[in-house]
């Protein structure tokens, strides 16, 4: 298709329309997926496989103990499910659920790193039943602390799962403790003392870096001022201006303690002016390599050359083209002082990372979003109107998502999602079709909730299968993982149990897509066009269904014939 086809892109007329749905979390056949919604967080589905809920009757403090208690309900007879609880290294249990097996194992993850204390049974559960269990918990260290309680059982399309958490704050001996989990959005810059970062080998699409920080932003403070006393520093020689840059790796830990360079994060460097009692001065700015390196280049003299620059950095979860925010803003984190930067020279910083151990799982949300933007075509999001950013709400406390809400443009997140970038991605794909759409989400009536592998309707079909396909592409996969669950999505076919048929299944719909797209052929599924054919008929219209989308897709002369579909036929859609 020549370029000038991107300027014919249709969109529907009148006013635009919001759509007020609130859709719940992942389930994989009988497992709802996460979706757009409003403000209001959705109620659990009915008619999950499988379901969780827990609940501690209160907070203990250092000592203290206090009844954690979980059901777990299954819709559907179900053999063979692992139900567990596991409690982080500051409780532990004092009376298991009764049944349950003790053990223990130990955890990398950043926000859990330590031993944690598991109690699991594996047993039947019949259509209906609600299995209840109680235990004791007591807390033995401050800080922290999230409980997680999960059921699972294998199926022949993956796994079907349930799971909830709950999160408190340990308190030292005699002090209040609290439920759930408050931290800033601010936070020291550490050093990083794990293994080399992992660096994964993609393209990255450049972003511009945004120089200099954005008007009204708050002047930043160092991290912590160690080092040369500033009684040192006082009478020094004016310094000849010159070139200076300091250079270094900014990194976070996944959920099993591997590091990960923290990729197209932006970068500034700033001039600790605190002993003069001046505001701190702005240096340089950047952005993170796909290395998670960066180097920040600028005048060497302090300003009216009073002496060299002292300086610090900060790291800030905002590219303009992304960002993750908390309830406090923007996370954002500040590094000790560099003091008396030399002329002419470059300084190492070394590898630093988030120094609050809970936030980690914030940076891992803001490389699903960057996987998302490195595994799709054009230079943004929406390749033929202005192109918005894609806002994350997220935090260690956070109990409100997993969902898109098109009437604010954000995601917000639970705690623990970010574990599962399917799930990140999933609700990305949401924001990326708000926006390419112009505000006008397709109408999807019977989609809270909503069911990969069950009828919901045609328009929440495609705007659901479109956010189920997105991370498979992005992660070469074919089944979509979650919290919630697995479920391929390459194999089911025609009499394929527990699936429903036609275009107003969503697991169709992102099958179809899937086929089309990749190079696995099975069936009757014999087409591998790669991703841009489907990209760019989604950029050039608005359309309200997957047929429609194929209809579409037809007027921009990409392949409708006999071969796709015949793909579309291995996924029970016929047109």
């Amino acid at each position: 298709m020549e370029n000038t086809a991107l300027t014919t892109k249709d969109r529907h007329g009148g006013t635009p329309r919001r759509v007020g749905l609130a859709l719940g979390l992942l389930v994989a056949a009988g497992l709802a997926a996460p979706g757009f919604a409003s403000a209001a967080p959705a109620p659990a589905p009915a008619d999950e496989e499988l379901s969780v809920q827990a609940a501690l009757d209160s907070a203990p403090s250092v000592g203290e103990s206090a009844t954690l208690t979980y059901t777990v309900s299954a819709a559907a007879a179900s053999d063979g499910v692992q139900i567990s609880a596991e409690l982080p290294p500051n409780l532990r249990w004092r009376t298991a659920p009764a049944g349950t097996a003790v053990s223990d194992r130990l955890s990398s993850a950043p926000q859990s790193k330590g031993t944690l204390h598991r109690a699991e049974i594996t047993r039947s559960l019949a259509v209906g039943e609600a299995a209840r269990f109680t235990g004791t918990v007591t807390a033995v260290a401050p800080g922290p602390a999230e409980i997680q309680v999960r059921a699972q059982a294998d199926r022949s399309y993956g796994v079907a799962a349930g799971a909830d958490d709950v999160l408190a704050t340990i308190a030292p001996a005699g002090q209040p403790s609290r439920l759930g989990i408050v931290t800033s959005s601010r936070a020291a810059a550490v050093p990083y003392d794990g293994p080399a970062p992992e660096v994964p080998e993609a393209p990255v699409k450049a972003l511009a870096a945004q120089e200099p920080p954005p008007a009204g932003r708050e002047v930043p403070e160092p991290s912590d001022r160690a080092g040369e006393p500033a009684s040192e520093r006082t009478g020094e020689p004016a310094a000849v201006a010159a070139t200076s840059c300091v250079t270094g790796s900014w990194n976070y830990a996944d959920k099993f303690g591997i590091g990960r360079a923290a990729r197209m994060w932006r970068v500034e460097a700033w001039d600790d002016d605190s002993v003069t009692g001046s505001a701190n001065d702005f240096l340089a700015a950047g952005q993170t390599g796909f290395d998670g390196r960066y180097t920040l280049c600028f005048n060497s003299s302090d300003a009216g050359g009073s002496g060299t620059q002292d300086v610090f950095l900060v790291f800030i979860a905002d590219n303009g083209a992304w960002r993750v925010q908390g309830p406090g803003g923007t996370y954002w984190y500040g590094s000790g002082v560099l003091w008396n930067v030399p002329s002419n020279s470059t300084r190492e910083v070394g590898w630093l990372q988030p120094g609050d151990p809970t936030h980690h799982r914030g940076a891992a949300a803001f490389q699903a979003v960057s996987d998302a933007w490195n595994g799709t075509p054009g230079a943004c999001w929406d390749m033929v109107s202005a192109c918005r950013a894609v806002v994350v709400n997220w935090a260690p406390g956070s109990t409100t998502g997993n969902s898109y809400n098109p009437d604010s443009n954000q995601i917000s997140l639970k705690a623990s999602a970010p574990d599962w970038p399917h799930t990140v991605v999933h609700e990305t794909a949401h924001s990326i079709m708000d926006d390419v759409y112009n505000d006008q989400m397709p109408s999807a009536p019977n989609c809270n909730p909503h069911f990969i592998k069950k009828v919901s309707s045609a328009g929440c079909a495609w705007v659901e299968g479109f956010a189920d396909w997105l991370p498979t592409r992005i992660y070469n996969d074919h089944s979509y993982r979650g919290s919630t669950g697995t479920v391929n999505l390459e194999t089911p076919t025609w009499d394929t149990p527990g699936w429903d048929n036609f275009d107003r299944v969503e697991g169709r719909v992102a099958g179809a897509l899937m086929d089309l797209n990749d190079s696995t052929n099975d069936g009757f599924d014999v087409v591998s066009e790669g991703m841009d054919a489907i990209w760019l008929t989604f950029q050039w219209h608005n359309s309200s269904t997957f047929h429609q989308f194929w209809n579409q897709r037809a007027g921009d002369g990409f392949n409708v014939g006999q071969t796709a579909r015949s793909t579309l036929h291995q996924n029970t859609i016929d047109y």
